[in-house]
């Protein structure tokens, strides 16, 4: 009588082996999961970082309005700007130090963690289309009220989002061109709505607008398309206008839009 052959036992280990791995069809899924969750957490992520860098921006506009308020005090007065401002040309420049380095301490208060702008002082020539529109030309304003912003020789750093915004041109910083935002006078129109809603004058009302931050506006070229503008008004107040609401509010007035920001009051 032969032996009957022993058979190797399978077990349970071959069944184990069998689903040691993924299927195919497994992976897919795994993979079609992980893009909706990316999908979804994405655009929230994005939101929680704008909404971080807002705050910081808005904190940084009320320690100006702080800085302002001091300045006004000391000096009977508002300052021809915020931050400094170098114009002239060759050799015979000026500095004018604006709330920075007195009443102000850091320049941090100038930045927008919204932009990669260099750390290094670059200077930005402010735009000749700005130095002379809406009537504002230097020589014009009254006696001991002229505005060195726009003089066609101003220039100012990359840096200071406050006092207005850089547009980069080509790219390279000798293409740049500074658009300011911050300015005592913006019309001469006595007849102007908001004529005494100005700076320049002694005790402008508090819901004078004193800039605005534009770090947060998506464009395409030069018009803006979505995002929100952050309003520092003389009160201390900072507001959030969406390009929309600013489109609304400001239709009456000629394209850019942006430029009339300063009529703006607080909602």
């Amino acid at each position: 009588m032969h032996p009957q052959p022993v058979m190797a036992s399978r077990g349970p280990n071959v069944a184990r082996d069998r689903r040691a791995g993924f299927s195919l069809i497994e992976l897919l899924t795994v993979i079609a999961i992980i893009a909706i969750l990316a999908a979804v957490l994405f655009p929230v992520a994005t939101a929680v970082r704008v909404r971080a860098q807002q705050a910081q921006v808005i904190s940084n506009m009320k320690n100006i309005q702080t800085a302002l308020g001091i300045f006004k005090q000391d000096e009977r007065a508002y300052p021809a700007t915020l931050g400094p401002l170098v114009f002239g040309r060759g050799g015979n420049t000026q500095t004018l130090g604006g709330l920075y380095p007195e009443w102000l301490k850091t320049r941090e208060a100038y930045h927008s963690p919204a932009l990669d702008l260099p750390e290094t002082d670059v200077l930005v020539q402010v735009a000749d289309d700005v130095a002379v529109n809406a009537g504002i030309i230097a020589q014009s304003i009254p006696a001991g009220a002229k505005d060195p912003m726009r003089d066609s020789g101003a220039q100012m750093y990359a840096w200071n989002t406050m006092d207005g915004h850089v547009i980069n041109g080509e790219g390279e910083p000798g293409t740049w061109r500074y658009v300011p935002h911050y300015s005592r006078f913006r019309t001469l129109n006595t007849q102007d709505p908001d004529y005494k809603r100005q700076l320049g004058f002694r005790n402008p009302p508090e819901d004078t607008v004193v800039t605005w931050n534009d770090t947060f506006v998506q464009k395409n070229g030069d018009v803006p398309v979505r995002g929100d503008y952050l309003v520092l008004f003389l009160s201390g107040t900072v507001k959030k206008y969406s390009v929309k609401q600013v489109a609304d509010r400001l239709s009456e007035y000629n394209w850019p839009q942006r430029q009339e920001i300063w009529r703006l009051k607080p909602y």
